[in-house]
C-alpha cells in the first residue's frame, strides 16, 4: 500500500544593500544626502562613523568635525535575512572668519578703522567695508567719511576651497560734541571760597581738575584752597549720550594770595565798684596782618593793634567781640569771640565751727559771699559783748576775713553764740538776711555753734 506527502518551500530573494552620496567631498560642517536603493529589504541601519546612528529609509547627516568616515548600512528583510554595503566620504576643515578692529575717535569725522584678522585655518580674504571699499589684504584698514550703518564681510578661504562668511554692522552716528567753557575770578584769597562757573555747551557731566591733586563734578564750583600758590584749573565735560568730550584749561592761573591769621585773648578785669563793669585788655596774636579793626559792639571800635576796652553794661548777657585782620595785599581774615557777664550777689553765714577739725573750713567760721560794695559782721557772746567783727572784702566784693574760735588769743567755750551782719551790694541793693528752714522771714542775725 502506498502514501506520500508534499511540503512546498518558499525561497524569497536574498536582501540587497545599496545606496547613493549625492556628494562624497565637502567643508565642515557638512551634510550628506543619502538615497536608498537597497532591495527586498524591510529594515535599514546606518552607522555615520562619527558616532552617531539612523534608521530613516532615505535621509541625510551632518557631519560636525572634518576627517574621512565610512558610512556602512545593513538592511534585513522579514524574515532575518541580512545584507551590508559601505560608502566613504572626507569632510574637510573649515576656516573661521573673525577680526577685531581699532576705531579712531567716533566723535569727529572721518572715522579711520584698523582691521586685525583673528581667522583661524584660512590663507585667502575678502573683505567688504561696505563703503564702496574692498580689498584681499589680510589686515586692512578703511575710512569712513558719512554717517550711515555699513555691512562689513569678511570671507575666508582654505587650500580645500573651503569658505566661512562674517557679517558686521559698523553704525557711523552723529555724536554732539560738547564744548567746555568756564570763568572764574582768576585772583583770591586764602580761605576764601573760589567760584568755578561752567559755560559749557552740549554737556551733560563736567569734571573740573583743582590743579591741587583733587577734583570735583558739577556746574558751579565752590572751593576753599588750603594753601596759598598758583593753581592750573582743568575742565573736562561730556556729553553721556554721544560719548564725546571736549576739555579745556583756564584761560590764566588761579592765584590764590597768602592771608593773615586773626586770632586775640583778653583778659577781663571787673570793676570792683561797679556791676557788669571793667575792663577788657586785648592781646593781638595775629599772623602776617599789617592792620586791624576790633568790633566791641555797640558801635564801639578800635584800630589799635592792642586795646583795652573799658565797658559798662546795663544787662547781663552774652557780648561778642570781633577782630579783623589785614595784610598788604587786602587779604582779610577775622575771629570773634564772647564773654557771658553777670552780676553775683550772694552771702551766706555758717552755723557751728569746731576748732579742732583737720578741715579748714570746718575748724573755722567763714562767710561766704560775692559782689557786696559794704559788708560788717560781729560775733556777740551772751552777754552782749563784741568777740570778733571783719568788714573786709576783695575786689569782686568777696568776705576776707574769718573767726577761729578765740577772744583776744583765747579759746571760747563750746557754747552758742550771736553773729550779726548788715551788706550792701555793689547794684545798691541791701542783704535782707539769712532765711532759716521753716521760716518765710529773713534774719540778719542768728546763731553759730562752738564744738569742742
Amino acid at each position: 500500500m502506498l502514501d506520500s506527502l508534499i511540503n512546498f518551500v518558499n525561497v524569497s530573494p536574498i536582501p540587497n544593500a545599496d545606496f547613493s552620496i549625492d556628494t562624497t567631498i565637502g567643508c565642515e560642517p557638512f551634510t550628506a544626502i543619502f538615497t536608498n536603493n537597497s532591495q527586498n529589504s524591510s529594515f535599514y541601519n546606518w552607522d555615520f562613523n562619527d558616532g552617531n546612528i539612523g534608521a530613516f529609509y532615505n535621509g541625510f547627516h551632518e557631519f560636525q568635525n572634518f576627517g574621512s568616515y565610512t558610512i556602512k548600512l545593513v538592511v534585513e528583510d522579514l524574515s532575518g535575512c541580512k545584507d551590508s554595503t559601505f560608502e566613504s566620504i572626507n569632510v574637510y576643515p573649515s576656516p573661521v572668519s573673525s577680526y577685531t578692529y581699532i576705531a579712531s575717535d567716533p566723535c569727529y569725522l572721518p572715522i579711520s578703522v584698523d582691521y586685525t584678522n583673528t581667522s583661524l585655518g584660512a590663507n585667502s580674504f575678502q573683505w567688504n567695508f561696505g563703503n564702496g571699499q574692498s580689498t584681499s589684504v589680510t589686515n586692512p584698514s578703511t575710512i569712513y567719511d558719512s554717517i550711515g550703518i555699513f555691512n562689513v564681510q569678511l570671507i575666508s578661504g582654505n587650500s580645500y576651497n573651503c569658505h566661512d562668511t562674517l557679517n558686521n554692522f559698523f553704525d557711523v552716528f552723529f555724536n554732539q560734541v560738547p564744548n567746555a567753557q568756564f570763568n572764574y575770578d582768576d585772583s583770591i584769597c586764602l580761605r576764601d571760597t573760589a567760584f568755578l562757573n561752567s559755560a559749557s555747551l552740549f554737556a551733560d557731566s563736567l569734571v573740573w581738575d583743582l590743579g591741587n591733586g583733587l577734583n570735583a563734578i558739577g556746574d558751579t564750583i565752590s572751593f576753599v584752597y588750603d594753601n596759598a600758590g598758583q593753581y592750573d584749573i582743568t575742565l573736562y565735560a561730556y556729553n553721556t549720550g554721544s560719548g564725546c568730550s571736549d576739555t579745556v584749561q583756564g584761560n590764566s592761573t588761579l592765584v590764590v594770595l597768602p592771608a593773615p591769621i586773626a586770632d586775640f585773648t583778653f583778659n577781663n578785669r571787673l570793676s570792683p565798684d561797679t556791676p557788669l563793669s571793667g575792663s577788657l585788655e586785648f592781646t593781638n596774636n595775629s599772623i602776617g596782618a599789617v592792620s586791624y579793626l576790633w568790633d566791641f559792639g555797640n558801635g564801639d571800635v578800635s584800630i589799635e593793634q592792642t586795646p583795652t576796652y573799658n565797658y559798662n553794661y546795663s544787662t547781663e548777657g552774652m557780648y561778642y567781640y570781633s577782630l579783623m585782620a589785614s595784610n598788604g595785599a587786602g587779604c582779610l581774615d577775622s575771629m570773634t569771640q564772647e564773654i557771658y557777664l553777670e552780676f553775683r550777689k550772694a552771702l551766706f553765714i555758717p552755723n557751728a565751727l569746731y576748732p579742732g577739725s583737720n578741715n579748714f573750713e570746718v575748724a573755722n567760721f567763714i562767710p561766704k559771699g560775692t559782689g557786696m560794695r559794704m559788708y560788717k559782721i560781729e560775733i556777740f557772746d551772751l552777754y552782749g559783748n563784741v568777740i570778733w567783727e571783719s568788714s573786709s572784702l576783695d575786689d569782686e566784693g568777696q568776705p576776707t576775713g574769718y573767726w577761729n574760735g578765740t577772744y583776744k588769743g583765747v579759746d571760747v567755750e563750746p557754747d552758742v553764740y550771736v553773729w550779726k551782719v548788715e551788706a550792701q551790694f555793689k547794684d545798691d541793693t541791701f542783704w535782707e538776711g539769712k532765711q532759716y528752714q521753716d521760716e518765710d522771714v529773713y534774719r540778719k542775725t542768728g546763731t553759730v555753734t562752738v564744738i569742742r
